[in-house]
């Protein structure tokens, strides 16, 4: 490239840092609490290569997440390089986020270059993707860093592909598609444009190697010859339908038009997009969605067979543009939400690229400029007004609850940020007992969502139920919170949750008969309370606060050197959590290893050197110090 060509490449990437720099202060939100901030996995070095040997979501802690044909080793060795670069920080994982999508946005204009445009239009179409308003939630959450590495490598792909360097675009576009599985559908454009080419067989060949050797990577992961492309995520009851293979087709197609329509204009966002599935074929809202995305895929590949051969320009922005929503068309992958703002990312370089082409032509040059800026000022507001939803938590399922009302796991996963946050005020205090009515009224709000007229999943319905048991526990209402988790049980007897919950209601009212002098019943009651933790992990060995809560009721009976073993379990895996720190601390002074407590101490007070509680646990230090 020459210095005005690289000049404007640069321009489109700065555009995409400055439209997405205050991403950088945002923390960690929704699967970035399991994927990234808690996952254990990524704190291994080895994990760069065993993301290759396993599906993603086995690496979570939870194996009901356990599901999906995922496989993103590329993804996930990126997530473990940047969790040590940072020490597990979140500016890290969003500053990766920003430079890639920076770089995304230069591809794009390089790209355009590469198809001969002029400068400015390269330059346009690089800027239109860097400011696109469909882009916040796969720049802004940090668990999206997949979707910008698979976009990245397809744009260096194709570059490559038209410079006719055919072994480095098969390359590029394998560690697209162990990026993520979006990049499948530039696979399949890349194979079918080399046909097209004179020495078609030089340019198809290094493609073909490259996806025989990515399949043989994923049937290996999932342990079948179907290489986890046969896995069905989420059932949305369509079987049961009298016309079930045209109710999956009205939905793939309701969800392309959907996409090209979020494209055009990218208004309202909302983090969850909930499917509501009482609608039957007959019904318009169904219907004319999927007839006007039946019609737009039709006429575009029309359009791409008959004059993209001529029209390279025509034919890479209509191929990015659909090939990127191939993925959507197996509906049964997608999970509960099958419109989500980040499947749009990678078909938005082809929508880019087209909208580029259309507004800088030779004709409309001039008259297109005031289009132009109107197009890149909406778009750009689009990114500030949304952006930040995705600083933190509470904001993000606070906007959740009034944008995606119907979906249940908006008033779950804020009725969850409420009970983290009351469980930091001392029992008894106004603060917690508010928090916590907040969170019942959260819950109870999703509970009330009708599963009959929108999609909500098993796992939704009993976190839900959870979720409120735990909100009336946290209030100290144990009794009814204990009457719940055994209703839950009734309905999912095999629920670690439920009986984890069971586990500690049980020992919380042990311990009220403990202090009233009713030794017998409390220790009856700690035994009910040890046999339902002991199944929560039978059921769930993930589940540390089953671990903790065991280790806390073999305390309360006397049994010190049993419940050492749980607490230390639970120490090492978290040893910053102050409360793992003091239960295992006391355990090991009521058996008199004052030097083991005193290690307790240290190595807590090392992984969480600002703790609140730092003063008291140096005094506490000092005072073991001079009891050895």
């Amino acid at each position: 490239m020459n210095f005005i060509e690289k000049y404007c490449v640069r321009i489109a990437a700065l555009a995409g840092i400055v439209a997405f720099i205050p991403i950088l202060g945002a923390g960690f939100v929704y699967d970035d609490l399991e994927l990234l901030r808690d996952n254990l996995s990524l704190r291994r070095w080895s994990f760069l290569w065993e993301g290759f040997l396993q599906p993603m979501w086995d690496m979570a802690a939870d194996p009901r997440k356990q599901a999906g044909g995922f496989y993103r080793p590329v993804g996930t060795g990126a997530f473990t390089l940047l969790w040590h670069i940072g020490g597990g920080a979140a500016w890290v994982f969003h500053a990766a986020s920003l430079l890639f999508h920076a770089a995304c946005s230069a591809g794009v204009a390089r790209i355009a270059i590469a198809l001969g445009w002029r400068p400015f239009t390269a330059c346009v179409a690089g800027v239109l993707f860097a400011l696109h308003g469909a882009h916040v939630e796969p720049v802004a959450w940090a668990s999206s860093l997949t979707y910008l590495l698979a976009t990245f490598f397809s744009l260096l792909a194709v570059e490559k592909f038209l410079q006719e360097k055919a072994w480095v675009c098969a390359t590029f576009l394998g560690l697209a598609m162990l990026s993520q599985e979006l990049a499948l559908g530039i696979w399949l454009l890349c194979f079918a444009a080399s046909f097209l080419q004179p020495n078609s067989l030089r340019q198809a060949l290094p493609l073909l190697v490259v996806g025989c050797f990515v399949w043989l990577l994923r049937a290996s992961a999932f342990d079948s010859f179907a290489a986890g492309l046969d896995h069905r995520l989420t059932w949305y009851g369509f079987e049961l339908r009298e016309h079930p293979l045209l109710e999956e087709i009205a939905l793939s197609m309701e969800l392309v038009g959907r996409y090209l329509a979020f494209l055009i204009w990218p208004w309202p966002h909302a983090p969850f997009h909930p499917l509501r599935i009482s609608l039957e074929l007959s019904d318009w809202e169904r219907w004319l969605p999927a007839a006007l995305g039946l019609i737009s895929s039709l006429a575009a590949f029309g359009i791409w067979v008959l004059r993209g051969r001529k029209n390279q320009s025509l034919f890479w922005g209509l191929g990015f543009l659909f090939a990127g929503l191939v993925p959507v068309l197996k509906t049964s992958s997608l999970g509960q939400f099958p419109f989500e703002e980040r499947f749009a990312y990678l078909a938005s370089t082809g929508f880019s690229l087209l909208l580029a082409k259309a507004l800088t032509s030779e004709v409309r040059h001039l008259s297109a400029k005031p289009l132009l800026i109107l197009l890149l000022s909406l778009h750009t507001a689009s990114i500030w007004a949304t952006t930040p939803y995705w600083s933190t938590e509470e904001k993000l399922f606070e906007w959740a609850s009034t944008a995606s009302p119907k979906a249940m796991i908006s008033h779950t996963e804020r009725g969850r940020v409420f009970l983290t946050q009351a469980q930091l005020f001392d029992e008894g205090s106004r603060e917690r007992y508010e928090l916590a009515n907040k969170a019942e009224l959260a819950f109870a709000d999703g509970l009330a969502i009708n599963p009959d007229e929108w999609f909500v999943s098993v796992i939704d319905r009993h976190n839900g139920n959870i979720g409120l048991a735990n909100a009336f526990m946290v209030q100290g209402d144990q009794e009814t919170a204990n009457s719940i988790f055994l209703q839950i049980l009734g309905r999912w007897p095999s629920s670690p949750e439920g009986h984890s919950g069971v586990g500690f209601t049980e020992t919380t009212l042990a311990e009220r008969e403990l202090k009233n002098g009713m030794e017998s019943e409390a220790f009856s009651r700690l035994d009910r309370a040890i046999g339902h933790f002991s199944s929560a992990l039978e059921f769930g060995p993930h589940l540390i606060e089953a671990t903790y809560g065991r280790g806390i009721a073999l305390a309360l009976k006397g049994e010190y050197e049993k419940a050492t073993l749980d607490l230390e379990s639970c120490f090492k895996s978290r040893p910053a959590d102050f409360r793992y720190a003091m239960a295992l601390a006391s355990a090991q002074f009521e058996l008199n290893q004052r030097f083991f407590a005193l290690k307790t101490w240290e190595a807590h007070l090392a992984a969480n050197p600002l703790s609140p509680e730092s003063k008291e646990i140096q005094r506490t230090i000092q005072f073991l110090r001079q009891g050895k």
